[in-house]
């Protein structure tokens, strides 16, 4: 009964977090991104997941962000380095959390990553992509097309 709560709950948090992911993506025009940004909402798919989890969060998710504001702010490209190394930690954790006698274990500490990357994915918004000169380069980049 308490697992089956618990993963209901981590399943909800993942929804939220996925929304969050969704709306930062949005925020970086098309041109810039690996992949498009709706393949985050993947991620929760049973053990199919697990493939986007390492698509998105290692990969597509810092790499859009880095090549959006590198250009405008040298700065982000430090902090796409950390939600790089986030989302590693994270899709290996997951990963490992299939291991039966490792699994609660793992799944624990992918949780608490989970959280620290979100939050790195929030702060990385506000301080680059909400900032007055990205929403004009945004807007500028989009009616180009």
């Amino acid at each position: 009964m308490e697992m089956t709560l618990l993963g209901l709950v981590y399943f909800i948090v993942l929804i939220f977090f996925c929304f969050s992911v969704f709306k930062v993506l949005r925020m970086v025009p098309e041109q810039y991104q690996q992949f498009p940004a709706w393949l985050i909402w993947l991620t929760l798919l049973p053990i199919a997941g697990l493939v986007f989890i390492w698509i998105m969060l290692p990969l597509g998710i810092p790499q859009a962000l880095k090549k959006f504001s590198h250009q405008e702010k040298p700065e982000a490209v430090a902090d796409c380095k950390v939600i790089f190394s986030l989302g590693l930690a994270y899709a290996i954790l997951v990963t490992l959390s299939i291991i039966p006698l490792l699994g609660f274990f793992t799944l624990v500490a992918s949780f608490i990553i989970l959280i620290i990357y979100w939050s790195q994915i929030v702060s990385f918004r506000k301080q680059y992509l909400g900032s007055s000169e990205f929403k004009k380069t945004t807007v500028k980049s989009q009616k180009s097309k």
